[in-house]
């Protein structure tokens, strides 16, 4: 039952146009947070895993963090480079769960909660 949402989907969209030299992008996994009891908003297809060069990876972060940039595109957190960032406080603060140096977490508001369908 792969799902996206509306946020994850038009991001997606604009980062394939915007950043062409990124490889891939995951969506849909239905899973709990690694160490947690937490389902994954990709569970929901609300977050985006973005895969590419180092620098694409970069300066991809850099932009969905920018206050414009996340407020129209709905982002909540992005996660790289063991660094995670909030739509909440608006900065960059240490991440102790999986790393994400190999690509860059994203994901959007209104944050999912519950069980997934895809677990029911």
């Amino acid at each position: 039952m792969d799902t996206i949402t509306k946020p994850a989907s038009k991001f997606r969209k604009k980062i394939v146009r915007k950043f062409p030299t990124v490889t891939g992008i995951g969506v849909f996994n239905c899973r709990k947070i690694l160490g947690s009891d937490s389902w994954s908003q990709h569970a929901w297809g609300n977050a985006l895993d973005i895969f590419g060069p180092r620098h694409t990876l970069a300066r991809l972060a850099g932009w969905a963090t920018g206050r414009f940039i996340s407020r129209v595109w709905k982002v909540q957190t992005v996660i790289w480079q063991k660094q995670i960032w909030s739509y909440d406080w608006h900065r960059w603060e240490p991440y102790d769960g999986v790393a994400h140096t190999t690509h860059v977490h994203v994901d959007f508001r209104p944050r999912k909660t519950g069980v997934p369908p895809c677990a029911q």
